[in-house]
């Protein structure tokens, strides 16, 4: 037995002694960490013959000697800095066979070559953040940075962000940057980067942005069909189309006079620019020789509409910086778009314009402090505007043309013999004698012209403008000076935060109201009060009611309650205790159903209805129903008479009250006619009559024509009380 233990261990070491020495090493290390030496892992060099193609695998990595192949496939996100002389490339060679990249692994400082063996590629689904490439790369994953020798293919799930790429690059995913130096083939997505060699355009593909060629290496862009959305070309021809392309326009930048040149997107002075919804970046340099200059203010020009300011042109994110070390002003912004214009140009601005800081258009020193500049008949200088033409020229602060924003100035202003301000305001001093417009200060030497503009109860004004945006004041202002003819509106912002319209010229000073007038408060709605006994009343829309209010100048009606009559008994009359109503030929007293109409009542009183009743066996053969409706609360009583005296002795003493002193009631309809005729008197009628016809006569006539009578009424017919009281309230209106 012992003897045979003793043969398999000398068996054994035998057989590792034919083992190369790596293998033994790595072996003996335990085969964990990735290690490479001389270009290859270590592990799998044959010592027999000096190849690499001995299989090894540690953690996270695998080495496939047949076909020389690292893999890297880590289960766990992990980064591999390839840095020579680190803890896995051991030495200074670069790695020269070939590798795969797991989509978990990420590789800093990569160093492949293959000259000393061709055929070795880079095939990646992770991350290449930097490093050296001189391999062909097929990337599923993601390029970050780092130099490309040889060709690369981005497939369609790989995503280009930036790097430097010498040799074709063929794209079926995303660029979103880098600098591609040779030809690219897209079938996928140029969302950024620079191109100087050509760029194909396949079916498939979309351009949305890219600098294609620089001024000295123009780039050719082949559009096979594809489509550009946006992008910076050198100029419109440098796109050969069979596809959709979206519009564009050329913008050009005109070089300022001490300077020695200017470049747009690397291109000499001009370039072709399709904004795509405004994300194609604009950077302009502005160089000079030797002396250092200031950048002047710059407009723009859109074919040939009027000039505008660059910053109300491309926006809030225009920036303009100097680089001390290359001697330039470099200007950016993003591309607007141009409603299909076909030329921009930026010039130095030479005309007179406020910007919207109240200032002149801004000049700027190395620094990015505001410089002294000058223009065609003014200048700014130690942070004032002077306006010095050489000819007789009127200047309106508050027009578009010279304000475009129309906010107030807010520098001193000087003005010369030739100038006049015929408008605007103006927040610092002002120095000249052709001046109108609206001034914080009084301008020296026209005391004598000035309106005052002030605020009641010790108010403020705060902020200021005319017809477009308004100033805010450093320090809130006790008033304000109005000088010459100034036209149009002033919009005065108090300390209240009251806004007040002022009409421009003015006449005479102005006090200003600090606040408002406190509002009239509504007045009360003017009601009665309606008590119902026996019955219930309606106004509008609302529910029956026995009790409430009503509106004066609404109707009320009163409606019976047939369950509230007692046994035996019948409907007679209704009591009112309101004498106004009495007489009222429009209120049906002894109907089961009558309206007191609308401003028949005052504001505030209390009218009671109270149904009355009788027994069912007494025959109505008493008053008539204007007779018995008389019936009413005598001399504010509010009682109910029942009786025929009672109706007698109530409009007795109601006639005596109503008629002229000493008239006697009349008993018919002779009499009645007269009475009103005499108390009307004594009008012609109308109808042709005897020239003797007696006075009843004529009377009678007209009281028919007046329809106070009933147009068969004779002069002998009787009349009632009631009837005498309805005629005569009638006559009275």
């Amino acid at each position: 037995m012992k003897k045979r233990l003793i043969s398999l261990l000398v068996a054994l070491c035998m057989a590792v002694t034919l083992l190369p020495v790596s293998a033994i090493t790595a072996w003996a290390e335990g085969g964990g960490q990735l290690k490479i030496v001389n270009g290859y892992p270590e592990g799998s060099k044959d010592d027999s013959n000096g190849t690499y193609t001995i299989s090894c695998s540690g953690d996270g990595w695998s080495y496939d000697g047949t076909t020389q192949t690292l893999t890297l496939n880590p289960l766990t996100p992990t980064t591999y800095d390839l840095t020579a002389y680190r803890n896995i490339r051991k030495d200074e060679n670069s790695i020269l066979c070939s590798a795969i990249i797991g989509e978990n692994a990420t590789i800093v400082n990569g160093n492949f070559w293959n000259v000393k063996n061709p055929g070795s590629s880079i095939t990646n689904y992770g991350t290449i953040t930097s490093g050296d490439y001189s391999m062909p790369v097929v990337n599923h994953g993601t390029i970050i940075n780092g130099t490309f020798e040889l060709a690369v293919s981005n497939e369609s799930g790989g995503t280009i962000e930036n790097g430097a790429f010498q040799a074709m690059v063929t794209n079926s995913g995303t660029i979103n940057g880098g600098i591609f130096k040779d030809a690219v083939t897209n079938h996928g997505t140029i969302i950024g980067g620079r191109f100087f060699s050509s760029v194909t355009n396949e079916l498939d593909g979309i351009i949305e942005n890219g600098q294609f060629g620089i001024d000295f290496s123009p780039c050719t862009v082949t559009n096979n069909g594809g489509t550009i959305n946006g992008g910076t070309f050198k100029e419109m021809s440098s796109i050969r189309s069979t596809g959709s392309v979206a519009s564009g326009y050329t913008l050009a930048a005109e070089t300022p006079s001490v300077f020695s040149s200017v470049s747009v997107n690397g291109y000499h002075n001009s370039c072709y620019i399709i904004p795509n919804q405004a994300s194609v970046s604009v950077d302009i340099s502005y160089r000079f020789d030797d002396t250092m200059y200031d950048l002047p203010p710059l407009d723009v020009t859109i074919d040939n509409a009027p000039p505008t300011l660059l910053s109300d042109w491309c926006g809030s994110d225009l920036k303009i910086e100097f680089e001390d070390i290359r001697g330039v002003y470099e200007v950016t912004f993003t591309a607007p778009l141009t409603n299909d214009a076909d030329t921009v140009t930026i010039r130095p601005l030479t005309w007179l314009v406020i910007d919207k800081d109240g200032y002149p258009a801004t000049a700027q020193d190395l620094n990015g402090n505001r410089a002294n500049y000058t223009g065609e008949g003014w200048k700014f200088e130690n942070n004032s505007l002077i306006l010095e033409p050489t000819a007789e020229k009127s200047y309106d602060f508050n027009s578009t043309d010279l304000n475009p924003h129309r906010v107030a100035v807010n520098c001193p202003v000087t003005v010369n013999s030739n100038a006049t301000i015929t408008n605007g305001i103006f927040l610092k001093e002002v120095t000249g004698s052709a001046l109108n417009g609206v001034f914080l200060n009084v301008p020296n030497g026209c005391e004598n012209s000035t309106k005052k503009i002030t605020v009641s109860d010790n108010g403020k004004i705060t902020a200021l403008k005319m017809s477009g945006e308004a100033t805010a004041l450093d320090s809130a202002a006790n008033e304000l000076y109005v000088v010459g003819q100034p036209t149009g509106t002033l919009y005065v912002t108090l300390s209240s935060g009251k806004v007040r319209e002022v009409q421009l010229p003015l006449t005479a000073d102005l006090e200003l109201r600090l606040n408002d007038p406190a509002p009239k408060p509504e007045p009360e709605p003017e009601t009665y009060t309606l008590k119902v006994v026996g019955g219930s009343f309606t106004t509008g829309e609302r529910d029956a009611l026995t009790s409430g209010t009503v509106p004066v100048d609404a109707e009320a009606k009163v409606t019976l309650d047939p369950d509230a009559v007692p046994e035996g008994m019948v409907f007679d009359q209704w009591t009112i205790s309101e004498e106004s109503l009495l007489g009222n030929p429009n209120v049906a007293y002894n109907a089961e159903s009558f309206t007191i109409p609308a401003n028949a009542v005052e504001n505030g009183k209390t009218v009671t209805v109270e149904a009355q009743y009788r027994e069912a066996s007494i025959e109505d053969d008493g008053p008539g129903i204007l007779e018995t409706a008389a019936m009413i609360g005598v001399a504010g009583t509010g009682a109910a008479v029942l009786g025929y005296t009672g109706y007698m002795i109530g409009t007795e003493l109601y006639l005596n009250t109503v008629l002229p002193a000493g008239a006697a009631i009349p008993n018919n309809a002779g009499e009645l006619a007269l009475l009103l005729w005499e108390a009307a008197g004594t009008p012609a009628p109308a109808a042709l009559l005897p020239a003797d016809a007696a006075p009843v006569q004529q009377a009678l006539a007209w009281a028919i024509e007046n329809q106070l009578l009933a147009p068969d009424a004779s002069a002998e017919d009787s009349v009632s009380r009631w009837e005498v009281i309805r005629s005569w309230n009638q006559l009275k209106g």
